[in-house]
């Protein structure tokens, strides 16, 4: 008598370890994107509480008040003095009194765009997060590239200069 395993039990054996991978493999897949989605939310809110710092350390240092900390790809305006993830990128405004008004991040496929007069801190969380988003930072305020939140494509935008009579000077 021969002793080993019929095709039978073979395939039922494949056919539960199959079942088993495709039951855990998306909750691996999960639980990594929310880990991912955790640490740029926790990254943009070291960027927010770093510019009232160094709008405070700035203002004091150099007697002038900062209106805009940014850093992208290709270049920057005034950066943060804080350790960052090398593809994080943010442009940040503030008003005449220190106050965020504009809060960019972006971080590979997650964005932060938020704006208006009452940004704060606890306004950085998963709810204001878009993702598969393509959204590019440019310090220059040569151009910009906007895209629109619901996955239309993106357009490259030229910066307009106005003359007094409102015309276009770059037309």
């Amino acid at each position: 008598m021969k002793k080993g395993f019929t095709l039978v039990e073979i395939i039922i054996s494949i056919l539960l370890l199959a079942l088993v991978v495709v039951i855990i493999i998306p909750n691996i897949v999960k639980l990594y994107n929310k880990a991912r989605l955790k640490a740029f939310i926790d990254e943009s809110q070291n960027i927010y509480n770093s510019v009232a710092l160094s709008y405070q350390s700035d203002f004091l240092s150099e007697t002038k008040k900062v209106s805009r900390y940014c850093d992208s790809e290709n270049t920057y305006g005034n950066k943060l003095k804080i350790d960052k993830n090398n593809n994080l990128y943010y442009d940040i405004e503030l008003d005449e009194d220190g106050n965020i008004y504009k809060f960019y991040v972006v971080k590979g496929n997650y964005v932060f765009l938020l704006s208006g007069n009452d940004i704060n801190v606890s306004d950085v969380n998963e709810d204001n997060v878009f993702s598969d988003v393509a959204y590019d930072i440019d310090c220059d305020g040569n151009s910009g590239i906007y895209c629109n939140i619901l996955n239309f494509p993106c357009i490259a935008v030229p910066k307009f200069e106005y003359t007094n009579d409102g015309t276009n000077s770059n037309a």
